[in-house]
């Protein structure tokens, strides 16, 4: 995930999300380079070796597949199926298309997927092939992985990251990691009470 810094200090806020880690650095650009040089740290900081057992949930930018494939190349890379939906529904509006697509990204063996997809090809031919060409073995549930345990389709936990710092985001540099730590601090700190509760 990556998140565009306005105010004082232009750049981009590179940062990983998970259930586990939350590690940001700010580069000047989001290219290959510079995905590369944060996904070094990263490995290096949580120990991901290869990637195997990982995986990755992103918008398809293209320098962090490359780098992604370079630095972990065992990772599993998901497409946000948000995304993807967000792209979809562009050309191919309603609420049928909107279930029809997530009943399809939420399907859990391939034959279950399949059909949706007929579905889909039913109503619409071009949505079908639309949908096709966006490699679905990276957005819908029965292609991911079974050794990891992990059903997300999308990358709502980092989404929501990005809404909690949205003013965050138009500070200086330190301004912005000191809005952040302290959000953290006090999420963990709620978090534990909750766990003794």
């Amino acid at each position: 995930m990556y998140l565009f810094l306005k105010g004082a200090c232009k750049g981009e806020l590179l940062t990983t999300i998970g259930r586990d880690a939350n590690n940001q650095a700010v580069a000047d650009i989001e290219n290959k380079a510079n995905w590369k040089w944060f996904l070094e740290l990263l490995t290096k900081d949580l120990n991901l070796q290869d990637g195997g057992g990982f995986i990755v949930i992103s918008d398809q930018h293209k320098g962090l597949l490359e780098a992604t494939k370079e630095v972990l190349p065992n990772v599993e890379h998901r497409q946000c199926a948000r995304h993807i939906y967000a792209n979809f529904r562009k050309t191919y509006t309603g609420v049928e298309f909107k279930n029809m697509f997530w009943a399809a990204s939420f399907s859990t063996v391939e034959s279950e997927f399949l059909r949706k997809m007929d579905d889909i090809k039913e109503v619409n031919y071009s949505a079908y092939e639309h949908l096709l060409a966006r490699h679905p073995q990276t957005w819908c549930m029965a292609y991911f992985r079974t050794e990891v345990a992990c059903e997300a389709v999308e990358n709502g936990i980092a989404e929501c990251f990005n809404a909690i710092i949205l003013d965050a985001r138009k500070k200086p540099l330190l301004g912005l990691f000191e809005e952040i730590r302290f959000y953290m601090m006090d999420r963990f700190y709620h978090m534990l009470q909750k766990e003794e509760k």
